[in-house]
């Protein structure tokens, strides 16, 4: 059974990021995968062309975690740096950054590549079931950590590990299922809170009529929590009784079920405003289900009339009227369904709790000889980006400091 210095679980951003900083220093690594190829998640983030950082970065970037932005603006040249050395320069558009390529695929196989140069061993298709401690079956006790096993053999002996097994989201994509991560990180004793579906489709209780499906429209979408308002704005997109749209998948880390989702459907005009739009198209002779149909698509317009003229009283002035209905547009209340399809998500709540890390080494502070870094941590960042600065960051410090 091969040896190694470090055992890197997961071939993910930051697993590969990790191994590459580590081999640098000249430590030698194995890299284990449970798919047929390194990066799979990396293949599908911006619709192939890798949306890889964004300049924008305040404490609102991290959902509950208002450190990490520090850090990530901390470490931004360096996480730069590293793309220029492995051949993948930036490419800015407006505050998002994409490999110059726009290939996802491009930054997957610089990665690997610089991976092995430095002499990291990659294992694909070998699910890690069981780590143990070494200390009694090596020749020399003490010398080795860790021994690393699946549910057929034994894998490999290392000194130390990075635990970068990224989180149950996205399992087409090749994510380890939420149980078989817990099982892990159970068997060496670290604590962690359970995952959760984020940056994901809202299933709504709400009905919504079947000729909205396919609706894209521009909105403002608003939740009330505990400890205040939420609002995102942007593209609105209706597929069934679900909504989804970046603003819909940022709002989704803070929904629970029943938790009401407040739409403005108008988010470019004031009630006064919409209200004398609607006036004007009233005394034009405009049908009333066909109004607002000249701010936003026509299907939209229509639900919104039938909505405010199935609970509104027939006898209503023309200026009433207009009234009821421009505070209803911007003030659609619906319920939503609790998240729980892995499938759909892009991210996770849940894993690692921050206060088990030494967030500038990435070790587990009960242990120097694990760090951890990426999905598995319990941070969680908005569409845009942000996610992957996370994992590469954190596991370009693991590999650091291992």
């Amino acid at each position: 059974m091969k040896t190694y210095d470090i055992c890197i679980i997961g071939a993910g951003a930051s697993g590969l990021a990790a191994a590459i900083e580590a081999g640098r220093r000249g430590l030698k690594c194995i890299v284990i995968d449970r798919n047929k190829k390194c990066g799979n998640k990396l293949y599908a983030t911006g619709n192939g062309r890798c949306n890889i950082a964004n300049a924008l970065i305040d404490a609102d970037s991290y959902f509950f975690n208002t450190e990490i932005h520090e850090i990530i603006s901390s470490e931004f040249g360096n996480m730069r740096d590293l793309f220029l050395q492995i051949g993948i320069p930036f490419r800015d558009k407006g505050n998002l950054f994409y490999p110059a390529s726009e290939q996802s695929s491009s930054v997957v196989w610089a990665l690997k590549d610089e991976a092995e140069r430095t002499g990291a061993d990659l294992i694909y298709k070998t699910v890690v079931t069981g780590i143990r401690s070494a200390a009694s079956e090596s020749p020399s006790p003490g010398e080795f950590g860790f021994i690393i096993s699946s549910s057929e053999s034994d894998i490999c002996i290392a000194k130390k590990l990075i635990i970068a097994m990224g989180s149950p989201s996205a399992p087409k994509l090749g994510a380890l299922p939420a149980d078989d991560i817990y099982h892990i990180l159970e068997n060496i004793g670290i604590k962690f809170s359970k995952f959760r579906p984020a940056l994901s489709p809202v299933r709504l209780l709400s009905d919504i009529p079947d000729y909205l499906n396919g609706v894209r429209s521009k909105a403002a979408a608003t939740i009330i929590t505990k400890d205040g308002e939420i609002t995102e704005t942007g593209e609105l997109q209706i597929t069934g009784n679900t909504l989804s749209g970046i603003m819909i998948f940022n709002l989704s880390a803070y929904i629970e079920c029943g938790t009401e989702i407040l739409l403005d459907l108008a988010p470019g005009l004031s009630i006064t405003e919409l209200k004398e739009i609607i006036i004007n198209e009233v005394s034009c002779g405009r049908a009333r289900k066909a109004l607002l149909s000249g701010i936003m698509n026509d299907k939209l317009a229509a639900y919104i009339a039938e909505l405010y003229m199935a609970k509104c009283d027939n006898d209503l002035s023309n200026e009433e009227f207009a009234d009821g209905l421009a505070r209803l547009t911007k003030n659609v209340r619906l319920k939503t369904a609790p998240l729980n399809d892995y499938d759909r998500s892009q991210a996770s709540l849940g894993g690692i709790a921050l206060s088990e890390i030494d967030l500038n080494t990435m070790k587990l502070k009960s242990s120097g000889s694990i760090s951890v870094c990426g999905e598995i941590c319990d941070v969680t960042g908005k569409c845009g980006g942000y996610n992957l600065m996370w994992a590469f960051i954190s596991g370009m410090r693991a590999g650091m400091n291992i």
